[in-house]
């Protein structure tokens, strides 16, 4: 048990060749563990890029995972599949997050019949889809309950369908991020 969560693994080590491996059985799990700013700064950032720098987090998450195995002095080149469900969660953004926000409300100006010069360069209200200087400003979050499957392969870890609410916009993104954060 950690905290108010369960953890339910079972590791393995094979010591058989110079590099060390890890394994878990399939179906090793994690649930309802707290989020935290570290771990939407750790391994959570691989699954869904913009809670990376999340400065407060409310909400719980699980872990389900199949076929897992990492090289104990380089886990990012091991193999590893799962699934991530988030239930609900809340959390303060961080840049990523209010680049995403900044982009989805230029694009909604646009769409709004907005003016274009305005909306792409900036206005006294705020900086524009071109404009040099982001949002400073700070947002809240949500990410509704949902599962998000993931895949690490080859030192990049896939996602598909991870969903935020910011605002009044909605983002669903997908992709992968690589060991190097690439």
């Amino acid at each position: 048990q950690v905290g108010s969560g369960q953890i339910d693994i079972g590791p393995g080590l094979d010591l058989r060749t110079n590099q060390p491996v890890a394994h878990l059985r399939s179906g090793s799990s994690a649930n309802n563990i707290a989020l935290t700013p570290t771990t939407c700064a750790g391994f959570l950032k691989y699954i869904a890029p913009p809670v990376a720098d999340a400065t407060r987090v409310q909400g719980k998450f699980s872990i389900a995972t199949q076929n897992v195995q990492l090289p104990i002095h380089r886990p990012l080149d091991g193999l590893a599949s799962g699934t991530v469900e988030i239930q609900q969660a809340t959390l303060q953004s961080g840049p990523l997050a209010n680049q995403i926000l900044g982009l989805a409300k230029s694009i909604k100006r646009l769409t709004d019949g907005g003016n274009l010069l305005n909306n792409l360069m900036g206005n006294e209200q705020g900086g524009g889809l071109l404009s040099a200087t982001p949002q400073a400003s700070q947002t809240w979050v949500t990410m509704p309950s949902q599962r998000i499957p993931f895949q690490l392969q080859k030192g990049r870890v896939t996602h598909e369908g991870a969903t935020f609410q910011i605002d009044d916009v909605t983002v669903t993104t997908r992709g992968s991020v690589g060991a190097d954060q690439s």
